[in-house]
């Protein structure tokens, strides 16, 4: 079976350029009004409690969970933000990481989640 996940790149305000993952994970809230709350992302606008799932940003990470309002800071105006889920709280955001970890380990049988999200072969 291929199963392929692609993402979408999207620039922001800023020279980052955010790419989504078009088998975005989102909570309930999110859902509902995705587009909205991916271009407030891109915009660079503040909503508070809204929470972005990354692929990590080192090795020893599995994931990394962002508050939305982190990447107004300039060391991310040079970086490629590999979003795979969107939440309207923290706590969301952790039971997210908790479905795509055990999902891809469900389907895998490692944590390798960077390789399940970028490999095309699978």
């Amino acid at each position: 079976m291929v199963f392929a996940i692609t993402f979408k790149k999207t620039w922001t305000t800023g020279v980052n350029m955010i790419i989504w993952s078009e088998n975005l994970y989102m909570d309930a809230k999110i859902e509902k009004k995705q587009e909205k709350y991916k271009k407030a992302v891109e915009k660079r606008k503040l909503l508070s409690g809204l929470y972005l799932v990354t692929l990590p940003s080192n090795e020893k990470n599995i994931l990394d969970i962002y508050p939305a309002g982190e990447f107004w800071f300039e060391h991310y105006d040079k970086m490629e933000i590999f979003v795979i889920g969107l939440a309207y709280t923290k706590e969301s955001a952790a039971q997210l990481v908790e479905k795509i970890v055990m999902e891809v380990y469900d389907k895998t049988g490692s944590f390798d989640i960077r390789a399940w999200f970028t490999n095309a072969d699978k």
